[in-house]
């Protein structure tokens, strides 16, 4: 059964193997709201299939589309004229007019108007007056212009004219425009002053992310014990590349073979080699390889698109510039892009995945040019960035901590010149244009560089105290009458660091020891300031850190402290809350948590329940009553779904069976076996990698599913109710909470964002469950 998977092409309106991403919300809602969009990407990325899926949806809503393919309309041998008068034809078909007007009669008649002309009268006479409500227009391949004889500068004027004229008459508002293609605004318009992509919306049309492709899964059940684990080794090739990704998933589906647990990865690994790699410039069928190496090879920029892919390759990765070279790599589809790279601390272009890789080798561009002759590559960067890069070459390269930290001092703090005279250029400048505040911002991303290069490396891992500790000199060698003015300046921005939350949180964390005047609350307050209402975080970043013993103890009694004084306020909340008769007396007390009353009702709920419940099940596990492992498994399952409501019958119907067979299969060899309190342990711990995996784990991938369809609410209630009957597990659900936050905080401080709303709903699950207050029954 090959399951609808369709490698190349169009998929079709209800083809099950479509994959909802970001950009069909973006299309929609800017085509939605009357916007110039426009969707340029590689190909075989699937803009005909989002084309098609999106009009689908607008005729649902009683809009007009009409599709023009570019490369039907005509060839690079039709005049101007001609070219205006196909196009204005497709349209007119398209929508059904030609029934209603005879358009080469109409067209004749006005042969004296420039085409340009031509078309804005055929939308004004006729297509704004001939059909009603809203009309789209989807122009595909819109690259194919550029073969065209004659500049196409008035065309795209001519889109433009149709939004401007919106002011003049209001009939515009009703049609809009939507480009697709392979091409960038720069290569299809010269002239600035008829550019329609100023004021246009780019759709960002990016490869699968894992958590969109539940519906690639289905295809893969039959032929997988564990089908998520096989897309998953799919995703490692692919990259998440739509063509690759729907190819392998075909072939998996048409292999006779089932796979095992444990050998998705040497089977997907052959399954790779033996379909794609091997011989793939003979067997690549569809192209895609090819048409690839095509696009690079028969491009007029070939030799510099080889030399710029060199560089990618030997560095790893490279700073985007938006050079013709770079994106001609991007439009090829061989390269994407990164928001932040490994090596420079800003937007990069790395090779898209591991099948390219392999194939695009060191081997296959030295058969292109002669690499001897490429010369270094030359990258744009403003100071920041020139300071961030040296200071990342000399924590890697120097011959020893000392070595480095000795260079650092000269240089950033005492202002010598002589040592790195291009590193100190750099520095001048910055302390002549930067304030105070961004200078601070610089010196703690230089020390983060230093820190993350020498946290895997035992031996300068361990001098990371000594080289947080020498901002402090600053204060001994206090600036003197000879001192140049950029060195006076530099050690003032130094001596300000020292007194803001980045370096105290610095000195905490990496720092040998606190100084004895440092006001500790203080110290809580500045230390990841905008997650510090959470305990359980703090607790992590606590035993995460590398602060003395005394002064975690000290820390340990602010944080406990802070606990006793939620879980006061949220008691004092809750009462109120559960007085009904005496609403108003709620205004006295405000709401300790970012939850609305009703959500907060529901979660006290849920959490009172499942302590009960725990309660229940502790009581059985400490009795006699599992004589066997194997029951207290069941028994653990049952107990963990119960009071669970779950909306989708589908996703219930799988998750539950999913959960009962990873609980069963833990520790068979112990089924028959008398449970105790390390097995129990045990058995929570691995039940929380199944709830909640590690960010580093191929099973985290499936979060955003379980926060789709059970609700953080749910999915909170249950990870607090496998530690309830195993205390323990209650710093390992901490912990993983913590790499949670370190993976997701980007932004998180919006109250409607899912981790707030989870990390909410577990300050109070916390609370309710582990603190010896009786909180009322709602």
């Amino acid at each position: 059964m090959n399951y609808g998977y369709q490698v190349g092409g169009c998929l079709p309106e209800n083809a099950p193997t479509y994959v909802v991403r970001q950009a069909d919300a973006d299309l929609f809602e800017g085509i939605i709201r009357g916007e110039f969009c426009y969707v340029f990407n590689s190909r075989q990325m699937g803009k005909s299939s989002l084309r098609v899926r999106t009009m689908q949806k607008l005729k649902e809503r009683g809009f007009a589309c009409a599709v023009v393919d570019l490369l039907q309309v005509g060839s690079s041998c039709m005049s101007c004229k001609q070219w205006y008068a196909a196009f204005a034809y497709e349209i007119a078909r398209r929508l059904n007019l030609l029934s209603k007007v005879n358009l080469f009669e109409w067209w004749s008649e006005r042969s004296n108007l420039h085409p340009d002309e031509h078309l804005t009268l055929f939308i004004r006479e006729i297509l704004l007056k001939d059909v009603r409500g809203q009309i789209v227009i989807f122009v595909d391949e819109i690259d194919s212009v550029l073969s065209l004889g004659f500049k196409v500068d008035e065309f795209f004027g001519f889109i433009r004219s149709c939004y401007e004229l919106r002011q003049i008459y209001p009939e515009y508002h009703r049609l809009t425009w939507v480009l697709l293609g392979v091409a960038t605004p720069d290569e299809l318009v010269c002239d600035r002053a008829k550019d329609p992509f100023n004021f246009g919306r780019e759709i960002h049309l990016s490869g699968f992310q894992p958590h969109e492709c539940e519906v690639l899964i289905e295809g893969l059940t039959p032929h997988a014990e564990h089908p998520k684990r096989v897309l998953y080794e799919i995703f490692r090739w692919t990259g998440g590349q739509p063509f690759l990704t729907q190819k392998l998933c075909q072939l998996v589906a048409r292999s006779k073979e089932m796979i095992g647990s444990g050998e998705e990865a040497k089977f997907i690994e052959q399954l790779v080699r033996s379909q794609i790699l091997d011989n793939w410039e003979m067997y690549d069928d569809p192209p895609h390889l090819r048409a690839i190496r095509d696009r690079i090879l028969e491009s007029p920029q070939s030799q510099k698109l080889v030399e710029t892919y060199w560089h990618l390759l030997e560095l790893g990765e490279i700073p985007i510039d938006r050079s013709p070279e770079q994106m001609g790599l991007r439009l090829a589809g061989l390269v994407v892009k990164a928001n932040i790279g490994h090596k420079f601390a800003q937007p990069v272009l790395k090779v898209y995945n591991r099948i390219y890789w392999v194939v695009f080798n060191r081997k296959w561009v030295e058969k292109q040019v002669n690499v001897e002759q490429i010369l270094e590559p030359t990258f744009p960067r403003d100071n920041r960035q020139k300071l961030f890069d040296r200071v990342l070459q000399w924590s890697l390269r120097a011959r020893s901590p000392q070595h480095f930290i000795r260079w650092f001092d000269l240089v950033f703090i005492q202002g010598d010149i002589t040592v790195d005279r291009g590193v100190a250029k750099i520095i001048s400048s910055l302390v002549s244009t930067e304030t105070c505040e961004d200078f601070s911002k610089i010196l703690n991303r230089c020390c983060y560089i230093v820190i993350n290069a020498w946290q895997t490396r035992p031996l300068y891992k361990i001098r990371i105290p000594d080289f947080i500790s020498i901002f402090r000199q600053v204060k001994i060698t206090i600036s003197n009458e000879s001192d140049l003015p950029h060195v006076r300046q530099l050690r003032k921005f130094i001596s300000h660091f020292t007194n803001t939350g980045e370096y105290l949180s610095l000195e905490f964390l990496f720092g040998r020891r606190l100084d004895s005047d440092l006001d500790l609350e203080q110290l809580g307050r500045n230390i990841e300031d905008e997650l510090s209402r959470y305990n359980f975080l703090s607790f992590c970043f606590v035993y995460e850190s590398q602060g003395s013993i005394e002064n975690r103890r000290n820390f340990n009694e602010i944080l406990r402290e802070r606990q006793w004084r939620f879980a006061n306020e949220l008691y004092q909340y809750s009462k109120h809350l559960a007085d009904r008769q005496n609403p108003e007396n709620r205004l006295r007390y405000k709401n300790p948590t970012l939850l609305e009353d009703l959500a907060l009702v529901k979660a006290f709920q849920e959490f009172q329940l499942g302590k009960n419940k725990a309660k229940e099940f502790f009581a059985s596990s400490h009795s006699s009553f599992f004589n066997v492992y194997l029951d207290f498994k069941k028994s653990l399952f049952q107990y963990l779904i119960s009071d669970l409501y779950i909306h989708s019958i589908e996703f219930k119907k799988r998750f539950l069976s999913e959960l009962e067979d990873y609980i069963l299969k833990i520790h068979p060899e112990a089924d028959r076996k008398k449970p105790n309190n390390l097995l129990v342990m045990n058995t929570c711990q691995t039940t929380l990698d199944y709830l909640l995996a590690d960010p580093e784990n191929e099973r985290h991938i499936y979060l955003s599913n379980f926060l789709a369809n059970l609700g953080s609410l749910p999915l909170m209630v249950m990870l607090v109710k496998t530690i309830l009957i195993s205390t323990p597990t209650k710093s390992d659900l901490e912990y993983r909470v913590f790499r949670l936050v370190e993976r997701y905080k980007a932004d998180p401080f919006d109250p409607d964002h899912w981790l707030v709303e989870s990390l909410e709903n577990l300050n109070i699950g916390f609370t309710v469950g582990f603190t010896p207050i009786d909180f009322p029954e709602f």
